[in-house]
Parts: structure tokens; sequence; C-alpha cells
């Protein structure tokens, strides 16, 4: 009989590797060329590049003469830091005072050009003021709360309007290399934009600027949007503790406009010749693909390039593995590991968490300058104006939220998308080694089958311990006893060290002590026990890790794509062994490639990855 069992083992092998195979080769290259059909319009409404352009050359000096106004200013506090410096002069602005001088600032233009404004002020939490806490003399003692100003506007519709749609970008101080005469900015150009449609009768929306503080990341926006969706009345507009900014008709409470529809997040300082779109939300959220599509045709339109980001990838893949895989590939490549990762890849992020649809609009990496090029600079700032006119005024023309395209979706070209329907069924073939594999162990462990209670005891005591390391960070950000994002690390690993030391120096021989002490094994010999102990606990281990990502792919099927394809291979690997220390080694390797395992190792991926343009660094401060 044993010829038999050797032909089957010999079979599942050959499946596996398959099954495998096939499924890698779907994923990686079937999808992109033979699966990903063109994007097209659901929402007939949205008119997606159809309404003429008003924008003119004329509006682009607009935009030129609020960039010269804004870096004026900024320019300002440079010859006065250092006169400061060369002279007992008094001391140069606060990074606060300079803060709240450029939201007055924006607060003028918005009222100058027909628009309510109000400058929202709050306190940023200590844990993100002490992390980025710098020696000079300009910032406040450790233990100080630093307040932030938000800046928007409300711009009213032309009648009844139940809906606002919003432009965001932040509001900081520039770097004095960044101060050239090509500086623009996403501030003065949606002011700009502010004053073009402020009389134009087809809008039936109501358009809100807004600019929060930059100093702060993704603070500001997030207090900002916390404070706009609470259903509480008369919420104060600023601090209890500050007076109300010098500058402007200030109401006392926080005033909202109608139901935030869509956001445009618009980051750049010197106009680019193509935009990256970033849309990939808080744990795998995804805007309502017709979002994506009105930008895309509105681009090509205007003579605009929307291009994804291959940022990840990029700092993955070596250059000359890079240039030798095609570009719609690394596109998606790109996308599923950002999906994956389950932290937001701009501020629309947080919009996506209050189901606003949003996404960004960043500058390539390496824009051209336009310092001496007066004439391209004008064109450019036009076709930007053209494409941003041209989505605002589609989005203004729809009578609900976008909902008839997709949510769930993957992007290899900013024209061409893979529905869920494509892309589900891969997983499968995928997770196939897995369920083979359990099998197979439990066949394996069949000689004794009371110790299968034992191997789920233990698979359940070792998912109970990995959760507790996943769940250490948040617990301790929440109790604000640490107020430091490196200090929290330091103290998770230090407990993660510690629930490991329970696990087995405790737990697990409790487990066996109370699971194993009556039973006598009958058909394994002494030395075969450990084995059959450790075979059915893994059989229980991969059909549960196999159950459970089998479900998760609706959710997000980036990372049940990403994590299949590295659990896979390890878990192949894992066999009964006589040893000792390989027995724990693999025990630790199913440990960390477990989901609880996966999502803290894909936190810990995403923090040294992350860059200035993500606006989270830290996982759980996303849950502040």
């Amino acid at each position: 009989m044993a010829w038999k069992h050797n032909v089957l083992v010999f079979i599942a092998v050959i499946v596996s590797i398959a099954a495998y195979g096939g499924g890698l080769y779907g994923v990686g290259h079937y999808l992109v060329t033979k699966q990903s059909p063109q994007t097209y319009m659901s929402e007939h409404a949205l008119l997606a590049g159809h309404a003429d352009h008003t924008w003119r050359e004329s509006h682009s000096h607009v935009t030129v003469g609020l960039a010269q106004s804004y870096r004026a200013l900024q320019l300002r506090w440079l010859d006065d830091d250092a006169g400061a410096a060369a002279s007992s002069s008094p001391a140069p602005l606060t990074d606060q005072a300079k803060a709240l001088q450029l939201a007055e600032w924006i607060a003028g233009v918005l009222q100058s050009f027909g628009a309510k404004a109000y400058i929202h002020t709050f306190e940023v939490p200590a844990t993100y003021t002490a992390r980025h806490q710098h020696s000079t003399s300009q910032q406040h003692a450790r233990n100080q709360v630093e307040i932030g100003y938000n800046v928007y506007g409300v711009l009213p519709a032309r009648g009844d309007a139940t809906e606002a749609l919003i432009c965001y970008s932040r509001y900081q101080a520039a770097h004095p290399d960044e101060l050239t005469n090509s500086y623009i900015g996403g501030v003065p150009f949606i002011l700009s934009l502010l004053s073009h449609i402020q009389n134009k009768m087809w809008r039936h929306k109501e358009f809100i600027p807004l600019f929060t503080d930059g100093r702060f990341g993704h603070i500001g926006l997030k207090e900002w949007l916390t404070t706009y969706n609470t259903p509480r009345p008369n919420t104060p507009l600023f601090s209890p503790h500050l007076q109300p900014p010098l500058y402007g008709n200030y109401s006392t409470f926080f005033q909202r406009s109608g139901q935030l529809l869509a956001a445009l997040h618009i980051n750049f300082t010197v106009p680019p010749s193509k935009f990256i779109i970033k849309s990939q939300g808080i744990n795998g959220q995804l805007p309502n693909l017709d979002l994506i599509n009105t930008s895309q045709r509105n681009g090509r339109r205007t003579n605009v390039n929307l291009v994804l980001s291959t940022e990840t990838v990029d700092q993955l893949l070596p250059p000359a593995l890079k240039n030798a895989i095609p570009s719609r590939h690394l596109n998606m490549y790109n996308f599923a590991l950002e999906l994956a990762a389950g932290v937001p890849t701009s501020d629309h992020g947080l919009f996506t968490k209050h189901r606003v649809e949003a996404i960004t609009f960043q500058s390539e990496p390496n824009p051209r300058s336009y310092d001496d090029d007066e004439y391209r600079l004008l064109s450019q700032i036009t076709e930007m104006g053209r494409l941003f006119e041209g989505v605002y005024r589609s989005v203004n023309g729809i009578t609900e939220r976008l909902h008839q395209s997709f949510y769930y979706y993957i992007l290899p070209e900013t024209s061409q998308y893979i529905p869920i329907g494509y892309y589900i069924p891969w997983i499968g073939p995928l997770l196939l080694p897995l369920l083979i594999k359990g099998v197979y162990l439990l066949y394996y462990a069949q000689v004794e089958e009371r110790r299968w209670g034992y191997g789920a005891a233990i698979v359940g005591t070792v998912w109970l311990h990995s959760l507790s390391v996943l769940a250490t960070p948040f617990i301790l950000q929440s109790t604000d006893l640490i107020s430091d994002n490196t200090t929290i690390v330091h103290w998770w690993v230090g407990i993660s060290f510690g629930i490991l030391c329970l696990l087995y120096g405790v737990s697990l021989p409790c487990i066996r002590a109370l699971l194993l002490s009556n039973q006598i094994p009958v058909t394994p010999t002494p030395a075969q026990t450990p084995q059959v102990e450790w075979a059915s606990t893994a059989a229980f281990g991969l059909l549960l890790v196999a159950l459970g990502l089998g479900p998760f792919v609706i959710l997000n099927y980036a990372f049940c794509a990403v994590a299949t394809i590295l659990v896979v291979p390890v878990y192949s690997l894992v066999a009964p062994s006589r040893f000792w220390l390989l027995r724990n080694i693999q025990g630790l390797l199913v440990c960390a490639f477990s989901p609880p395992g996966l999502v803290a190792l894909f936190a810990i991926y995403r923090y040294y990855l992350a860059t200035a343009a993500a606006p989270v660094a830290y996982p759980w401060t996303l849950f502040a």
C-alpha cells in the first residue's frame, strides 16, 4: 500500500505546483493582457469631456498673480529671518505665527472672490507633536500642545443645493529652493479656480475650497472632516482658550455646507506636464471608478496626461528588472501592493473613510522648470485649469451620489480596469495548495483522532497571541500614556517579545499538559508522537488560513492575493520533523505568515516605505 500513498503524494505535489503556477500567471499577466477592458462612463449625467471650457489665458494670469503674492509673503519671512540672525532685531516669527499669517491671507482672498471664509483651529494631538519635535527654540516643549489652522470657504450654489464639492490642498511655508518664479502650488491654483467659477450659472453644487495646516500632515484634514461630519450643533470654530483670528468676518461656530459629494486633492508646486492619480484609501477602500473615468477623459481632452504611480515598485525592484517589465504590469503590481498595505497613498484616503469619493492629483517627481519660459508656464496652467474646470463641471451635473460604476477594481492604466468578477476566480488556484497540504496533514495525523482537538487548541492559542501582538500599538496609542510614536514602536517590539515568551513558555506547555496528560498514544511510537502532534496542529492552521483568506478576498483582494502568494511557498516547505528546533522554526514561520502576522508585516512594510506624499507612516494613527 506504500506505493499508492507515494502516487497520491506525487499527484498532489504536481497539482499544487500547477495550480500555484497557473494562479501566478493569471494574476501577474493574464489579467493585464486579456481581462482589462477599456473604462466606460456608467453615470451618463457626468458628460465627461462634453462641456465647453471657459478657462482662458487671462485666468492663468490670475493664478500667477496669486502665486506671486503667496510667494512674496514667504520671501519676506526669509528676509526677516536673515535680518534677525545678522543683528539684534526682534526674534523671527514662529512657525505657528507664520501659519496664522498664511491662513489669514488665504481667508482674505476667499472673501474677495465672494466666498464665505472661515478659519477652523484645532489642537494637535501630543502623539504627532512629540514625534515631529525639533530642537530649535521656536518649538514648544514636548508636553505642550500646538495649534493648527484650517482655512475653508463656502461658495453658494446657484439655487437650492444640498451637496457640496471640495477642492483641497495643504498650505505651509515652502522650502526656499521651491520659491522660484515658476512656483505656483495648490493653494494659489485652487483660489484662481474659485475666482473663475464664482459667476458661472451652471453651478448646482456648493463649492468648498479647503486648505489645511501642512505642518501637521494629515492631522488638519482629519480634524476638519471629523468636525464637519459630527452631528453636533453649535460646534466651536475656535479652541476654547484662543481668540479668533484677526482677519475676516467669522462666525463663532463651525459652519457646515451641504453633504460632501466628492473631493479633489491637488498636490503640486510647479505645474507638471502630467499628474499622478492616486486612489487607494484606508483598508483597501477605493472611490467610485466613475470619478477616475471623469478625470481621465477630461485630461485627455485638455492634453494633461494622467498616469498611475509606480512609487512602491520603484523602491522594491532593481532598475534592470523594472525596465524589463511592461509599464501596464508595473502599474498593476504597484496598485495592488499599495492597496494591500491598507494605508492611504495620500490625503484622499481620509475622505473615503467618511464615504466621500476622492482622488489625489500629484505632480510627477521631477517637473520641468518654467523660470525662463513664461509662455509655456501660462500654457501649462491653462491646460490644468481646463482639466479641473471640466472635472468640477462634470461632477456638478449629477443629481445623486456616484454609485453606478465599480468600487472593487484594479487599474493597469487610467483608461483600463480589471473588475471584481475577473480577478476573484484566480484566488482559487493560488489557495488550492494550502487545502491540499491541510488535507494531507490531517491524513498523516489520523492515527490518533484525539489529537485533533489538541491541534485545534494550539491553533487557537497561536492566533490569540498573534492578534495580541497586532493590537498592542493600537492599545498603547489609545491610552495616551505614551505620546511618541517611536516609543510606541519600541514598546511594541518589547511587548511582542514578551508575548512570544508567554506563548512558548506558558501557554503551549499548559495546553499540552491539560489535553495530553491522560492520553496514551497507541498507534504511533514515542518518537512519532511529536510529529503527529505537529501534523494535527499544522493541518488546522493551514485550513484555517485558506478558509480565512478565501472570503476576505471580497473586502481586500490585493491583500489576499499578495498574502496567498507569500504564504503558499512558505507553508509548502513545512513538513513533519523529528527535530525540536526545526519544528519550532517552522512554527515561527507559520505564525509570521498567518493573516494576523501578515497584517503586522504589512504595517512594518508600509512604515519603512512611507514617503512625504503618504499622510500616515504609523497605521494606528488612522484610528486616533
